[in-house]
């Protein structure tokens, strides 16, 4: 890539009480040339020998976005990913591994503070970041040559270590960043730098042929990071906040090559999971009182004819949406119950969620919406 729009992390301590994302998170408006980043970063570099300069502990693949519980704003990014498949010229891609990074500098000691462990430290940010184009940004790190600092930090980092010196609220907060990391983004998550994996193959054909630039925006109800980019899209312009986010689908992809009669087929089943009213089976059944209802996946089957156009050649798409009964019902898990009974757990004389389920399904997909019963 020829051009780079970085993001600077600067202004206002992002450790300020209640900050936002937008008051130290700004996009350089100016597009840069690869040398005249290399120039930039090397008069960085220069201009902070003295605290260290710029020393890279992370090269990323993309953003995952940002995220706070009661201190400072933490970053996730994808470090490790592995090709899965591609849609004609546009490469799909699994998330394989992820770091989460704290946003704030090494000598100041607040709460949340854990520099235990240098992926989770308290040191400021220095990564070489690949944005959803591929380019990389550099963040500068900020560190600390006082004698007193480097003690009280050795310090705090003891106590720390054994649990001791820690207030309810950084407790709390450890406790918060335990239960983040609990969720697994290496399983079953899925990207693509140049094609909406949100949408459908019809859909993005069209936005291809309108030739709409800025892009359109991701289907939130298939991006699972949507949560975690919605202030960095506030931070950054509508016209360059596609390069930056990075929607990430929940589901599945599998891809085979098929030859029937001399033609070479490309077979594609795309799964995408909605992110409302989502759950594991029994724990979630039924419906929401906004018309969500649980376990909905929309599936795609691709095949793409690349006989005689190769990464281009001819495609074929069908789509079909499944999901839980729309009405209010529920299903205790029970080891010594194969199937356990049905509980209408609610009553809807008017089917209020229902309506709203189907007025969904309509606007989503139109006219006629044909139903299939599944239940024995």
């Amino acid at each position: 890539d020829a051009a780079s729009i970085a993001p600077t992390f600067g202004g206002p301590h992002p450790n300020t009480k209640y900050n936002p994302l937008s008051a130290f998170c700004i996009e350089d408006p100016h597009v840069y040339s690869q040398e005249e980043i290399s120039d930039m970063l090397d008069m960085v570099h220069d201009g902070n020998k003295h605290a260290g300069g710029l020393v890279a502990i992370c090269k990323a693949h993309g953003i995952v976005g940002f995220i706070r519980f009661l201190d400072c704003y933490y970053l996730t990014l994808i470090t490790r990913r592995a090709k899965v498949g591609s849609i004609g010229e546009c490469a799909i891609y699994s998330i394989k591994s992820t770091e989460m990074f704290p946003m704030k500098p090494a000598d100041l000691h607040m709460i949340g503070e854990d520099t235990s462990n240098p992926r989770n430290s308290s040191s400021g940010m220095n990564n070489n970041i690949n944005n959803a184009s591929g380019n990389q940004y550099t963040v500068p790190q900020t560190t600390s040559n006082d004698p007193s600092s480097m003690l009280l930090s050795l310090w705090n980092q003891g106590k720390r270590s054994v649990g001791l010196g820690l207030t309810n609220r950084e407790i709390a907060e450890l406790r918060y960043q335990g239960l983040y990391q609990v969720f697994d983004l290496s399983k079953n998550f899925f990207f693509s730098y140049n094609y909406d994996l949100t949408r459908t193959l019809q859909d993005n054909f069209l936005f291809m042929q309108s030739n709409m630039f800025p892009p359109p925006p991701s289907k939130d109800m298939y991006s699972w990071n949507h949560f975690l980019t919605r202030e960095l899209e506030e931070c950054t312009s509508p016209i360059t906040s596609s390069f930056w986010i990075l929607p990430l689908v929940h589901g599945a992809f599998v891809q085979r090559k098929v030859i029937d009669y001399g033609r070479s087929l490309n077979l594609t089943l795309l799964a995408r999971r909605s992110r409302h009213f989502a759950g594991t089976r029994y724990l979630k059944r039924g419906v929401s009182d906004r018309g969500k209802v649980a376990n909905d996946v929309e599936h795609e089957q691709i095949i793409h004819d690349e006989t005689f156009s190769g990464a281009r050649g001819v495609f074929c798409s069908f789509t079909q949406v499944r999901g839980s009964i729309p009405i209010y019902w529920t299903q205790e898990s029970s080891v010594t119950m194969p199937k356990p009974p049905i509980i209408l757990n609610r009553i809807d004389p008017t089917y209020k969620a229902t309506q709203a389920h189907f007025e969904d399904l309509f606007k989503r997909y139109g006219s006629p919406v044909v139903v299939c019963d599944l239940v024995k």
